[in-house]
């Protein structure tokens, strides 16, 4: 079961390295795929649960409207599930922590709409997204994505000085996981809107 997981990783990996869209969806679909298998495997295990979560996460911009709606529902049930059986899974937190972000940023219109074309639309707000990163942070606090994330929310908050201070910490932490360059280039972006620039 453990190496399910860390084979679902590795093909989240090499969607990330990968340019070609189709070569994306066919890498994000297996890294799935071994997810599944491991959380079937290992129902108990916290790992398990996020490894379909995040796997999830990573396929989502690759679907359509209607498929991001469904498996939005799915990253949420399984990091819920990470986090029951877990409570101090960081990894579990931020993945939630994105989710609400997430949802937070549709408003009036666009959320209107596409409750329209798609159904119900979860309700979360910028402050349960916060408390998720708060104790992500809390619990592992070398963790770049953190603070550069929580600054990013803290930032459509109004909370402008707490943001900069956090995405600079971020920032200048050292990178440690896949996804650490991403992550900074998000805060770099954020740091130039909060600069007017």
């Amino acid at each position: 079961m453990r190496l399910l997981v860390r084979i679902s990783r590795e093909y989240r990996h090499l969607m990330s390295d990968a340019s070609n869209p189709a070569e994306k969806l066919r890498l994000g679909v297996t890294a799935v795929d071994y997810a599944k298998r491991a959380a079937a495997l290992g129902p108990e295990d916290s790992d398990a649960h996020l490894a379909v979560a995040i796997s999830y996460g990573k396929l989502q911009p690759e679907e359509s409207s209607a498929q991001k709606l469904e498996t939005s529902r799915i990253i949420k049930a399984e990091a819920e599930e990470a986090l029951k059986l877990n409570p101090n899974n960081d990894l579990a937190w931020h993945v939630m922590g994105r989710w609400n972000m997430g949802f937070a940023e549709i408003t009036g219109v666009k959320r209107a709409l596409g409750e329209l074309m798609y159904g119900k639309m979860p309700v979360t707000t910028y402050q349960e997204a916060a408390r998720c990163f708060e104790t992500a942070i809390a619990l592992n606090p070398d963790r770049l994505m953190h603070y550069i994330e929580l600054g990013r929310v803290y930032a459509q908050m109004g909370r402008v000085a707490e943001a900069r201070q956090l995405i600079d910490k971020g920032l200048a932490m050292k990178e440690t996981e896949k996804d650490d360059p991403e992550t900074k280039r998000r805060g770099e972006e954020e740091l130039a809107k909060l600069r007017g620039g």
